[in-house]
């Protein structure tokens, strides 16, 4: 009698497997078309509460954004500040650097020539104007330079 029980549960089973894959599938599509009609409504729901939203943090995001451009403008300033200052630390070390080995500076120069220009005008009498300078020309050049031009030949008369 075993065996006709197991018969029987495996034909009952059958059309209970059948009628549960078939209940999943329409509370799919159900699922489907809930979604589809629904799913506008839902966006344009959500779009009145992020209206709302904005509206309530316009003014604390407002400050908040104030607040930062004044943070920034702040660490620029500082920042500049800072450069100009490592700027000029190593403009100094150059400085100190470039006199230990003899280099003059843009002010001993200056006063060297001022020098120079005071002792010159003495030995000149008073006048320091320069000649120019004649400009040296290669030989090619100085060949065609003196090279006759060709002449022309004579126009027709009619």
């Amino acid at each position: 009698m075993a065996k006709k029980k197991d018969k029987k549960k495996k034909k009952t089973q059958g059309p209970d497997i059948l009628a549960s894959a078939h209940n999943i599938w329409l509370a799919g599509l159900g699922a489907v078309a809930a979604a589809s009609e629904e799913g506008g409504k839902l966006f344009n729901d959500l779009v009145e509460r992020g209206k709302g939203v904005e509206v309530r943090l316009a003014e604390p995001m407002g400050r908040a954004g104030d607040s930062l451009r004044g943070t920034v403008k702040d660490v620029q300033q500082r920042a500049g500040k800072t450069l100009k200052s490592i700027e000029g630390a190593v403009d100094e070390q150059v400085g100190v650097a470039l006199g230990k080995i003899g280099v003059p500076t843009r002010d001993e120069v200056a006063a060297l020539k001022r020098r120079i220009e005071r002792l010159t005008r003495d030995l000149t009498g008073g006048t320091t104007k320069k000649k120019p300078a004649k400009r040296k020309t290669t030989a090619k050049k100085a060949a065609k330079k003196t090279k006759a031009p060709k002449k022309k030949a004579a126009k027709k008369v009619r």
